[in-house]
């Protein structure tokens, strides 16, 4: 597998992007590039991602990587999406206080 694959890799730091010496990351010998959803830790189920090629041992921060196909994928893509709660407005001014929603 080529280096240029790994762009935007955390790991990609070592493929001769640093001052320490080391030229070629130590996974891309034995890396495949396979068939991955990225999901961001914030995003909520449903995740509509589509499939990327990325090598196997490709990281990146606050996301997570599924194999496309994974039946947590479809699991989650099955969930409702939660409901909005109402907001209540309380009225504290009689007490000194000021109005506040909750």
């Amino acid at each position: 597998m080529d280096k240029k694959h790994c762009a935007g890799c955390c790991d990609n730091f070592y493929n001769g992007n640093n001052d320490l010496g080391v030229k070629v990351c130590w996974m891309l010998k034995s890396a495949a590039r396979i068939r991955r959803v990225r999901v961001h830790v914030d995003q909520r189920p449903p995740w509509t991602a589509a499939p990327e090629l990325l090598p196997n041992c490709y990281t990146k921060d606050r996301f997570v990587f599924f194999k496309a196909g994974d039946p947590i994928l479809k699991a989650a893509n099955e969930l409702k999406p939660h409901k909005k709660t109402k907001t209540a407005t309380v009225d504290t001014a009689a007490r000194g206080g000021r109005r506040r929603v909750l």
